[in-house]
């Protein structure tokens, strides 16, 4: 749902409380991946609400900032449920991001914040196929078991997939190592983020299922701990 729409609750007479309840019946009639949420994720539901209820209590800012702050609870939520996630629904979450990061590619700004989880409303860039797609990755995420017994890679295993990917994409891509690094960092022009990071999800997602899941699962560990970046889904 559009933040303005959200954000035009913040003008009626009631409280801040009941404004943001009202704005996640709204988000549920509009997307029902949020319905999901409630279900599944009470406690991303609960950080949904009290993020709305901040942002409707303080003067109306970035006209973005709500529909920004919304993509971050979503992708902290998916990176902690990827971690316990079956291989073959870590596959299906890298072929997303690497079709996703393609299709974007004209719009390297929009392609580069999304991944990077900066991205506002974003609705004039999705193709029905794409949101149905992704609509599709969320429900099996939200109502999959979560696993506790799944393998992780090793920091070394990881190591030599990075130093790998490092040298096929320099030469598919023409870029240099630095580059390539900071694309991975998401601070180098747009483009190479958008470009570095679909090759980097299409070349996982061409790996044995069983390895695949193994590195995801450190790199969304990782980027929980804050020591690397991971490009995130964008969410419809």
């Amino acid at each position: 749902m559009g933040a303005a729409a959200l954000l035009a609750l913040a003008g009626c007479n009631i409280s801040p409380e009941e404004s943001a309840d009202r704005a996640l019946r709204a988000m549920e009639s509009y997307e029902p991946t949020y319905a999901l949420v409630r279900h599944f994720e009470p406690q991303t539901h609960a950080e949904l609400r009290s993020f709305i209820v901040r942002q409707l209590s303080e003067p109306p800012g970035d006209k973005h900032s709500l529909a920004r702050g919304i993509r971050l609870v979503m992708s902290r939520m998916v990176m902690r449920r990827m971690k316990a996630a079956p291989d073959q629904l870590v596959l299906e979450y890298l072929r997303l991001v690497a079709d996703e990061s393609q299709r974007l590619e004209p719009h390297p700004d929009i392609c580069a914040a999304i991944l990077l989880g900066t991205a506002g409303d974003i609705r004039e860039y999705e193709a029905p196929h794409a949101v149905a797609r992704e609509r599709r990755f969320y429900q099996a995420l939200l109502t999959t078991p979560a696993r506790r017994d799944l393998p992780m890679a090793t920091e070394d295993e990881l190591e030599v997939f990075r130093e790998a990917f490092l040298t096929e994409a320099q030469s598919a891509l023409g870029l240099s190592e630095p580059q390539m690094l900071d694309a991975l960092d998401g601070i180098g022009p747009p483009l190479e983020t958008c470009r570095v990071t679909g090759n980097l999800m299409r070349r996982l997602s061409q790996l044995p299922p069983a390895e695949a899941g193994r590195l995801f699962r450190l790199l969304a560990l990782l980027q929980e701990q804050g020591e690397q970046t991971v490009p995130i889904a964008p969410f419809v």
